[in-house]
């Protein structure tokens, strides 16, 4: 049997769009999320050929149906198991018919290499590993996901900033000036991360180089992410109430220590 298919590339995406020829022409909807879609020939048609031919441009495609697959990522409420959960869902799959694992990334790197997951969603450097081992291809970075949104943020207690807060200005001055080397020295932060991880230096290397990661100091510039976040968070029931910016966020001292 024959299908109709093409073939598109936009950046590090490569979709197939593959029908036969009864849906083609076709209009289909899905009145439940709003979704209407018009198998038009002029997408879809601009090839036919057979069944094996177009499944070996299906194995290289970046995007896929991932309804029943399994996916490893950190454990729910993190930054990973969030970002992911929303991609999905703005991406009209639902999220219970995702089997999504919650796994450290050293367990979830081992489980992909040994194919008992269909993908991972995992934080630099575990991708780089899986990459120049041959285990995992990247296939969509997680600023595509959720452009611009914050990961790792330096934290701080409550308990410290109230009864130690110079202490905490100096944490911060300290995190402000290892910030700014990494962006200024990537060779010599893969070296030091290297040393003190106790992992290669090519590969931290290749991480900082082929990430989408931005390195910034300013808590300031995340305010509108920590706020999506609780919203986040709230809709997927991890918190009972809806927690703000204001609720989990504190520039004060950080903005008196870049005064001085």
């Amino acid at each position: 049997m024959k299908f109709y298919y093409a073939i598109y590339q936009q950046g590090h995406e490569l979709i197939v769009a593959v029908c036969d020829d009864d849906t083609l022409e076709g209009t289909f909807y899905c009145a439940e999320r709003g979704i209407k879609i018009d198998v038009k020939k002029s997408f879809y048609g601009k090839k036919l050929g057979q069944k094996e031919d177009i499944l070996s441009y299906m194995k290289d495609a970046t995007i896929l149906n991932l309804v029943g697959k399994k996916i490893g990522t950190f454990p729910p409420g993190s930054i990973q198991d969030m970002v992911l959960k929303k991609w999905l869902t703005d991406n009209g799959i639902d999220v219970s018919k995702v089997d999504i694992k919650p796994m450290t990334p050293g367990d979830a790197t081992t489980a992909l290499a040994a194919k008992q997951l269909d993908a991972v969603f995992l934080p630099e450097p575990s991708p780089a590993f899986l990459e120049i081992s041959g285990n995992g291809k990247s296939v969509v970075a997680s600023g595509e996901m959720w452009p611009g949104h914050a990961c790792c943020v330096l934290l701080v207690n409550g308990k410290l900033i109230r009864e130690n807060p110079e202490l905490v200005k100096e944490i911060i001055r300290i995190h402000i000036k290892a910030t700014e080397f990494i962006e200024e020295n990537p060779d010599e932060s893969a070296e030091i991360a290297s040393k003190k991880l106790g992992l290669s230096k090519e590969s931290i290397l290749y991480s900082i180089k082929n990430s989408d990661t931005t390195f910034i100091h300013d808590p300031n510039k995340i305010v509108e992410y920590i706020e999506a976040y609780g919203i986040e968070h709230y809709n997927l029931k991890y918190t009972k109430k809806l927690l703000t910016a204001k609720d989990l966020i504190d520039t004060k001292l950080y903005n008196e220590v870049i005064k001085k």
